[in-house]
């Protein structure tokens, strides 16, 4: 007898879950989509002159973190929250993200005190007008309790709105 792929799915889940086997990706976020604004979040715009907030401008009208940058220069995007990161595990990170004019960012998994130093590669990305959903999978080369995650400017930011939504954070198998 031959069972259809949705058939071998049910009898595995048993299995699974005597395993322990994740039904879903757990979030490793607080607040992901700011739906209670900043709680949870560190957010400032660094030295470049400007505000930051939380507001409905997000994709299909969701809410977005936007950096309002009222005086250019380079400096980094401070958003992040403390996030446990195990060595040698890997991690799903995404993000919507867009800017009034075009500007490069980095983005780097880093220890949350001391030196700051990176705890895996970074990555860079480059935002447009349009909101663009982004998305990563990274390998942490060392352990942190309440890690960060930096987003930093690679040259000079534009002025106008820099916006950041839906993030999601999650171990991968």
């Amino acid at each position: 007898m031959r069972l259809s792929p949705q058939h071998a799915l049910v009898a595995l889940l048993p299995l699974g879950l005597l395993l322990g086997w994740p039904l879903q990706a757990q979030e490793l976020l607080k607040n992901p989509a700011f739906e209670d604004d900043l709680y949870d979040w560190t957010a400032s715009a660094g030295e470049a002159v400007g505000t930051v907030s939380v507001n409905d401008d997000g994709p299909e009208g969701g809410r977005a973190l936007t950096f309002n940058i009222t005086k250019a220069g380079k400096t980094d995007l401070i958003l992040h929250q403390p996030v446990d990161l195990g060595f040698a595990s890997s991690y799903r990170l995404s993000f919507w993200a867009r800017s009034d004019l075009p500007a490069s960012i980095l983005i780097v998994p880093a220890r949350n005190y001391g030196d700051f130093g990176p705890l895996a590669d970074g990555w860079g990305v480059e935002l447009t007008s349009d909101w663009t959903k982004h998305e990563k999978v990274f390998t942490v080369h060392e352990s942190d309790r309440g890690a960060r995650i930096n987003f930093l400017t690679t040259k000079e930011l534009p002025l106008g709105k820099v916006q950041f939504a839906r993030f999601s954070l999650e171990e991968v198998q």
